[in-house]
């Protein structure tokens, strides 16, 4: 694939003309069916325009064609996790950590696959491993103190938030969970600080503190 296709196409994903990027992958495709850049580039398409069954399945191919690389599991488990299918995703989160077992995104990824089941010590496991291994971004840190705090870990929540509030602004349900985990560690003013700040961006109107 030329050099000016893909930057074409990179170009119409991030400008937000997905559907196009979606056309022009798979126009090229045509000639080149088993491009790991088009069909990376296609699944991304898809799971953009909130096709993520599709997407599972540009993905699956990927892992078929390219087994050795770990993005491609990382991204086949989250389509996979997003769509419930909860024990296959763990399973290519698994294969992705065999062949990068240090990987911050994968770790992140399995340790938020386990905060949907409510496991919580696992996802206080690679959650925390995750932030280790990567940069501590705002939302992987907030979903391990909300793991710590459910595993009764109260000291290690309290590290992990100490610097909430160079996060802000947050997205909407990052910014609620922030608000949420707050409340639990006594800290009522902040928590309703920054529901307040929530619902003036959303124009809402008064609400409580959401429970989980």
């Amino acid at each position: 694939m030329a050099g000016f296709d893909m930057e074409r196409i990179l170009a119409l994903l991030q400008g937000g003309d997905v559907a196009q990027a979606e056309h022009e992958c798979r126009r090229l495709l045509h000639d080149d069916p088993e491009s790991e850049t088009l069909l990376s580039l296609l699944g991304i398409a898809l799971h953009q325009q909130g096709q993520v069954g599709r997407s599972a399945v540009i993905y699956e191919r990927l892992t078929w064609l390219y087994p050795a690389e770990a993005s491609h599991w990382n991204n086949y488990g989250t389509a996979l996790r997003e769509i419930g299918q909860l024990s296959e995703a763990e399973s290519a989160y698994r294969a992705a950590l065999k062949i990068s077992p240090d990987d911050a995104a994968v770790l992140g990824n399995l340790g938020l696959l386990y905060k949907q089941r409510a496991d919580y010590v696992n996802a206080r496991t690679f959650l925390l491993r995750a932030l280790r291994e990567g940069p501590n971004d705002a939302q992987t840190t907030i979903y391990a103190a909300m793991a710590c705090y459910e595993c009764g870990d109260n000291k290690t929540v309290q590290t992990l938030i100490a610097e909430w509030r160079a996060w802000l602004p947050l997205a909407g349900d990052l910014q609620l969970d922030l608000a949420w985990l707050l409340a639990q560690m006594g800290h009522t003013d902040d928590a309703e600080y920054l529901l307040d700040q929530s619902l003036s961006a959303n124009g809402a109107g008064e609400q409580g503190v959401r429970t989980r």
